[in-house]
């Protein structure tokens, strides 16, 4: 709802009203017209910027405070009231002046002690209203923003409990003490989620008549507002937090309404903002410490917050009479929404009259930071520069946008252009600070400090001093004195949570429960839901021995702290509980619970031969209805040969979490333990027939990326074999259980016991895993078992939907760059071919496994700056592309073939993103990765054909597999031409052409470029006539274009053997000479097969079409013309034709596979199959003279 007044491009039409050759005059000039004409306003501008160039804080606000009372323009009441110090106001002051001059007046009374007088001043801009708060609900990377709660959709409840929330449980808490602002500050309450937070705040205001009411809001967060249920304002960027920056005008009749605000984290903060100068009150300014701040200041530096209060119709300074409840029950009064506006700087500017001169525009910069519009400057000031070249104060305006755009790059080269009198790295020190807190002073030092500050204290309100007084009392044995300060503290900020625990601490040192007990009801009174709290008056109740309320805050407490995947706090108040209750034995809920005796195994009689032998494996795991997960894990391994000595002397077991036993035992029955080094073993001495023994434990809290839910992968076989291998699973009866057996063969049994379910399986007389050849990959040869928690895949897609939240916004970098790339006569295939050629060419892919990253791909403009990503990163380049070009695309999360061929349960078990667009033309959905260099767009790299992969897209709940493009002859097909000419003497030399489009194209250009140019040739004899020639010449190498990507890519060179084929009297026979041929493989000979088979590991299957002229020596003549052949089978198409020319034969070969993997159970239709076509492939020519 937010209102935009004035387009971008009518700021960019105002820079011709400037000066564009204007420069800053000298310092010294403005400071002699300032000493002329203390409100000579250009000159009072100029010394603000030269202020901010030389980090003259004092200097800058002294100018600013000169400008605000010399000016009467309202853009800069409002673009500085966070730095106004002053209470005196010029005739038709602007209302943002007013309200700054009142805060200042607030402020100064405040800590002139008169407590009162400056409560009555807020009293003229604030109404008191009742706040309920609740939260923090999740916000990852800010999409909770658009997520709807049920405080959204239910009616007031304050009695309700959500206790559904794996991380906490939340209720509706009073805020009893408002602060003098009015402002509600979520975290002083409530719980603060680092990862993000949604927070709610809820109140019921009655009007006494039917009126027009403004709600005038501050904020520092994205917020809603509804009134009476309706949304009446939303708007996702987050502000500045100054007075009345969003005004919703409302028809309220008379009654009682109820008011709701949403306030959500916004997580895309500047992180490079070195160049900050006071450009936002929410950024802690050069040479300012917290404890310097007032008390407004303190809360602009503490997590969401907002001010709501509510004035008449176009009257900002008249409050409307309303009287304010935690609860009521609404009127059924109607409310209309007139409109929305955000007091935008910008248009004030604007209204102002713009730029005047080259200065001004650095007001116009504050205005944009001020409002947190980053993106916005940089675009305007990028397109400033371009109108005012080699302006020295644009380029310096521009390089803070880049800064806090996080442009790290850009904004040090762009001041790196910049003179030296403006350039803000000039090691000019900041002003000083203040070193009164300097933990090395002397005890005089402190005490000395200790009496100053209790002296000032007496007429001055300042936190520093009582920190001062309070830190001096508690370091030097003093804590009971420094009571008496922390209760004038509780007593002037009753709404400040801290000094009450800070109170409480002390009283705990001290041993006086009851004073303790007093103060914690106070405190809780206050913070009902604070864990720290609770946890104190668990403790206090624990050393009186009242157990059952001990034990009743304690679990408060866990159920109020905030957890976290490894939450410390969590675990520490768990111990308490147990401590009190009695710790559960969890491992008595096993079927599989005491440690086996390993010597009672005998493996000699079931595996004689073996080098080793898992004796046994266990395996429990739980997951609790706290969501805490849990696993056991117990193994023995007999040794039995000197080979199995070598192989487990030294071995890594950190898989196992914490090691409990570590330990050989003899066959005489003695025992030593082995050395560990952060999970590794060594077995020193290690003999024939000893044992290993290793035993661990490890828990882990699955809280945040999939809150509560459990999937794991469990092998069950070994590369040497078991004679017990052993897995039980644990999980809340209402979880689903999904399980998925991997080549398992034994019985499993599932049972509900206690409000779990139990999943066990035994395998006994496991053989060793055999790895046969061409496997498609390890993980194929074991038997394993994957479950998981989750139903199907939804969960997953809302994840990463909320990971990649406003990752593809437009920017003008998008548009800048497909206008240089894309003409608009061109289709949308074209488009996205153009721009996936120009990332492949322009970017560095750095290979990095999806789940070794922090899953949210880098703003794709940073990626821009920095030419370089991973595969989330270029792939949210290319959709904020595609996107800005109306291209539907979407992320797909991809298990590529390098991690397994396995389907997975519902789990985060990814490695790799790609991208999914719509093809305009056939409405279908088309796939791209971006982690090569040559391959053209439409293919994916061998890696991910076939590969499970998940769209991210709203609606999807299933896995998909990705298409075959190697064996699809329509994407990836290879087109050779040959002449092959024998000669007497049985040599034989061929000329070919080859032509292929697709990922043999990809593959050849990725590595011929990766060989010196003078050893390109020696690409061909590996992978042309691979099984025909023996040891071929390459000659005339043509390698082609290797730097395009999306054409067909030819190559041409001869090639030439001696003795190719037999010469026998006057008869020559020779194999055909094909480029591409059936390669004959062991692997395809054996009589049976147990893991399957990966063709492109035995043969060469790119979809192939070869034509083949053999010239014969003059007088020869073909013997037999063969006959035409084709062999058509579930596993693929192969053709062969054959014509008699003047000199000799054409041969046409075609050649398609229709799979790419072979189960076991097709293993001897397709040996079949493959044995015909390769009899086929090497038949034998015969010619005579």
């Amino acid at each position: 709802m937010r209102l935009i007044l004035f387009p971008l491009l009518l700021l960019t039409s105002l820079v011709l009203s400037a000066q564009s050759d204007a420069e800053l005059l000298s310092k010294e000039y403005y400071s002699e017209l300032l000493h002329a004409d203390p409100n000579n306003i250009d000159a009072l501008k100029a010394l603000i910027i030269y202020a901010e160039f030389e980090k003259d804080e004092q200097a800058y606000i002294k100018y600013i405070n000169g400008l605000l009372n010399a000016s009467s323009d309202p853009f800069y009441g409002f673009l500085f009231q966070h730095l106004n110090r002053s209470v005196q106001l010029q005739e038709g002051s602007s209302p943002a002046a007013v309200i700054s001059s009142k805060l200042s007046l607030a402020d100064s009374l405040f800590r002139m002690r008169k407590f009162e007088e400056s409560k009555s001043v807020f009293n003229t801009l604030q109404q008191d209203l009742k706040w309920s708060l609740i939260g923090p609900f999740a916000n990852d990377m800010g999409s909770g923003f658009e997520k709807i709660y049920w405080p959204e959709t239910t009616s007031f409840d304050p009695d309700r409990i959500d206790d559904g929330d794996v991380q906490i449980v939340k209720l509706w808490v009073e805020q009893k003490h408002n602060p003098p602002d009015g402002s509600v500050v979520f975290d002083r309450l409530l719980q603060n989620n680092s990862f993000g937070n949604v927070y709610y705040a809820n109140t019921f205001i009655k009007t006494d008549n039917d009126q027009i009411v403004e709600f005038r809001l501050r904020r520092n967060s994205p917020v809603k507002l509804w009134v009476n249920g309706k949304l009446v304002f939303a708007n996702p960027d987050p502000s500045p937090f100054l007075w009345d920056s969003d005004v919703i005008k409302l028809q309220l009749e008379k009654g009682v309404h109820r008011v709701l605000i949403k306030s959500a984290s916004f997580p895309f903060r500047p992180k490079n903002d070195f160049l900050t100068f006071f450009d936002r009150p929410d950024f802690q300014q050069p040479g300012q410490q917290l404890l310097d701040y007032n008390f407004n200041e303190i809360y602009e530096r503490i997590g969401l917050k907002f001010g709501l209060r509510m004035t008449a119709d176009d009257e900002p300074f008249e409050l409307i009479p309303i009287e304010s409840f935690y609860n009521a029950e609404p009127s059924n009064a109607s409310t209309a929404f007139l409109r929305s506006y955000h007091i935008d700087p910008l248009a004030s500017w604007l209204a102002s009259g713009g730029a005047r001169d080259v200065n001004d525009y650095y007001f116009l910069a504050k205005a944009f930071l001020l409002n947190g519009d980053y993106k916005k400057g940089e675009e305007f000031f990028h397109q400033l520069e371009g109108e005012l070249k080699n302006n020295k104060l644009i380029q310096y305006l521009k390089a803070k946008f880049y800064a806090y755009n996080n442009k790290d790059t850009e904004a040090r080269e762009m001041l790196s252009t910049i003179e030296d009198s403006i350039n803000p790295f000039l090691d000019r020190p900041l002003s000083p600070i203040d070193q009164s807190n300097d933990p090395k002073a002397t005890k005089q030092q402190r005490k000395a400090r200790y009496k100053t500050s209790k002296k000032k204290l007496k007429t001055e309100f300042t936190l520093k001093y009582y920190n001062d007084v309070i830190d001096y009392l508690k370091d030097f044995g003093k804590g009971n004195k420094a009571l008496q300060y922390y209760d004038e503290l509780i007593a002037i900020q009753p709404y400040e949570i801290d000094f009450r625990k800070e109170k409480v601490q002390i009283l705990l040192e001290s041993n006086k429960n009851s004073e303790t007990l007093a103060a914690l009801r106070q405190a809780l009174d206050v913070s009902p839901v604070d864990p720290d709290l609770h946890e104190a008056l668990g403790d206090i109740y624990s050393r009186l021995y009242s157990n059952v309320p001990a034990l009743m805050h304690y679990q408060n407490a866990r159920s109020y702290v905030l957890r976290t995947s490894y939450s410390q706090d969590f675990e520490e108040i768990q111990a308490k509980i147990d401590r009190v209750n009695g710790e559960i034995n969890y491992t008595d809920w096993f079927e599989t619970s005491a440690s086996t005796d390993p010597t009672a195994f005998q493996s000699s009689l079931k595996f004689p031969d073996a080098d080793a032998v898992v004796l046994f494996y266990d395996k429990n795991i739980l997951l609790t209805k706290d969501h805490e997960a849990m696993v056991w894990q117990e193994i023995a391994i007999e040794i039995k040969s000197n080979e199995g000595v070598a192989d487990w002397e030294e071995t890594d077991f950190s898989f196992f979490g914490e090691l409990s036993d570590y330990k050989v035992i003899r066959s005489n029955g003695s025992e030593f333990d082995g050395l560990e080094n952060n999970g590794s073993l060594r077995f020193d001495n290690l003999s024939p027939g000893d044992i290993l023994y290793i035993k661990g434990f490890y828990e882990w809290q699955p809280i945040y990326d999939l809150p509560g839910e459990l999937a794991l992968m469990n092998y069950m076989s070994y590369d040497i074999p078991a004679i017990s291998s052993k897995l039980e699973m644990i999980v809340p009866d209402e979880k689903p259980l999904e399980i998925r057996n991997y080549n398992v063969d034994g019985d499993s049994v599932v049972g509900n016991k206690n409000a779990y379910k139990h999943y066990r399986l035994e395998l006994n007389d496991i053989e060793a895993s055999d790895r046969e050849d061409a496997i498609p990959d390890a993980s194929d040869t074991y038997q394993a078992i994957m479950f998981s928690t989750m139903e199907d895949w939804s969960q997953v897609v809302e994840w990463y939907l909320n990971k990649t939240y406003r990752i593809s916004e437009e920017r003008y970098e998008y548009r800048e760059i497909v206008d240089r790339l894309i003409s608009p006569d061109i289709s949308d295939e074209q488009k996205v071919e153009r721009i996936y050629n120009w990332i492949c060419k322009n970017f560095v892919y750095e290979p990095q496994l999806f789940l070794e990253s922090n899953f949210r791909p880098k703003d794709p403009v940073i990626t821009i700056s920095e030419k370089r990503g991973d595969s989330k990163d270029l792939s949210a380049l290319l959709i904020a592309l595609l996107k800005t070009l109306d291209i539907e695309a979407h992320f797909v999360l991809v298990k590529s073939n390098q991690l397994n061929h396995q389907k997975p349960l519902p789990s985060l078990l990814f490695d790799h993103v790609i991208v999914v667009y719509r093809n305009s033309s056939t409405q279908t959905f088309q796939f791209i990765d971006l982690s090569t260099d040559h391959y053209p767009y439409y293919v994916l790299n061998e890696d991910l054909n076939n590969a499970y992969a998940l769209m991210i897209k709203e609606g999807e709940n299933g896995l998909i597999q990705l298409p075959p493009d190697y064996i699809d002859p329509d994407k990836n097909l290879h087109m050779i031409d040959a002449i092959a000419t024998i000669e007497n003497n049985g040599d034989i030399a061929v000329d070919v052409v080859s032509e292929s489009k697709g990922l043999f194209a990809g593959y050849s250009r990725e590595n011929l470029n990766l060989l010196p140019y003078n050893e390109r040739k020696f690409f061909v004899p590996d992978n042309f006539g691979i099984s025909v020639f023996d040891d071929p010449f390459v000659s005339d190498f043509d390698p082609g274009n290797t730097d395009e990507n999306s054409s067909v890519h030819e190559m041409r060179f001869s090639l030439s053997q001696k003795n190719f084929a037999t010469v026998e009297g006057n008869a020559i026979e020779f194999q055909i000479p094909y480029m591409k041929a059936i390669l004959p493989n062991p692997v395809m000979f054996e009589n049976d097969r147990i893991n399957r088979l990966k063709l492109e590991y035995v043969l060469q299957i790119d979809p192939t079409i070869q034509e083949i002229e053999i010239r014969f020596p003059k007088g020869y003549r073909l013997v037999d013309l063969p006959e035409n052949v084709m062999v058509n089978s579930e596993f693929g198409q192969y053709a062969l034709s054959f014509s008699r020319i003047s000199n000799g034969i054409l041969i046409k070969k075609y050649l398609e596979f229709y799979k790419m993997l072979i189960e076991p159970a097709e293993y001897k239709a397709f040996q079949k199959y493959y044995q015909q076509i390769l009899k086929l492939d090497r038949q034998i020519l015969t010619i005579r003279k």
